[in-house]
């Protein structure tokens, strides 16, 4: 299972940012010319970031930079832009810059805590999960980045562990409930990965549930012998969005368990269909073909 809800950080540090009046050191008092120019220039790069033009919106939070390098907020943004442009080390330079400025930031730290993971610092993205933590012990995405370290680092008792304080402190985000299932699974726990499946689910409307979140809940259900309703699952998740290789894989297993070969069948050619080249639907086509025949024919 992949992440089904991917996160846009520059999204969540701007809304801060903006929540806050967007805090800017010596706006209050004279009325710098260097600060509202950089305030403005500043509110048009996250304008071109949200209509994805980013190389734009770089320019102008480097300018914005560039005019009042105490603009945390531009700071951060510039970061996400330089980030989104594959410059990294820029992008990280920019955001413990922000750091400074900004002490108490825990989500500042969250960041840059996972633009270290990304590039697989483990040790550094744990000091800068650990900070956030310093700086805020109840802030959920400060535990969910340090169980995502944990994860990368194999050690998933204590993956586990960090993923349920960030459930606790934010009970609401479908992301963390979504990580703490994949977590149940990787950790053979399919029973409980199945409870936080059928809950998330359950935390949509009938109809809108996404397709991964279906997916993941049916593949579990054949994990526990239950093919009936994990065929169930996987054909309302076709119901969800594309049709995938993958997907129509487990609902052919799904089908072929429950006694619906004909189904089964179908799905496994119709995964074929989309990737001729797909091992698993392939290999599983082929063990169907073979268990269909009769006995007689294989000793001959």
């Amino acid at each position: 299972m992949g992440n089904a809800y991917p996160g846009n950080w520059w999204i969540v540090l701007v809304a801060m940012a903006m929540s806050a009046g967007c805090r800017l050191p010596g706006l209050e008092g004279a009325g710098s010319g260097r600060v509202a120019a950089s305030r403005q220039l500043w509110q048009q790069g996250v304008a071109a970031m949200d209509q994805g033009q980013w190389a734009q919106a770089e320019q102008l939070l480097g300018q914005a930079v560039r005019t009042h390098p105490a603009n945390a907020d531009a700071r951060q943004a510039y970061a996400e832009a330089l980030w989104n442009g594959g410059h990294r080390e820029e992008a990280i330079g920019q955001l413990q810059a922000a750091a400074r400025l900004e002490p108490r930031s825990a989500a500042v730290r969250v960041r840059l805590a996972e633009m270290h993971l990304a590039l697989g610092r483990v040790d550094r993205a744990m000091a800068s999960a650990q900070e956030a933590l310093d700086v805020d012990p109840r802030f959920a995405a400060a535990w969910a980045v340090r169980s995502r370290i944990h994860r990368a680092a194999g050690r998933t008792e204590q993956a586990l562990a960090d993923l349920h304080r960030a459930v606790h402190y934010a009970p609401a985000d479908r992301q963390l409930h979504w990580e703490l299932a994949e977590l149940y699974r990787q950790h053979d726990q399919p029973q409980r990965a199945l409870i936080v499946l059928e809950n998330l689910a359950d935390s949509y409307a009938p109809g809108d549930e996404p397709q991964a979140v279906l997916m993941a809940l049916g593949v579990v259900q054949l994990e526990l012998g239950r093919p009936d309703d994990a065929a169930e699952s996987l054909a309302a998740a076709l119901g969800r969005g594309p049709p995938s290789p993958e997907l129509l894989y487990y609902l052919a297993q799904a089908q072929w368990q429950a006694g619906k070969g004909t189904q089964a069948l179908a799905s496994a050619q119709e995964s074929l269909r989309l990737d001729p080249n797909y091992l698993p639907s392939q290999q599983f086509l082929d063990r169907m073909r073979l268990a269909q025949q009769p006995v007689g024919s294989l000793q001959r």
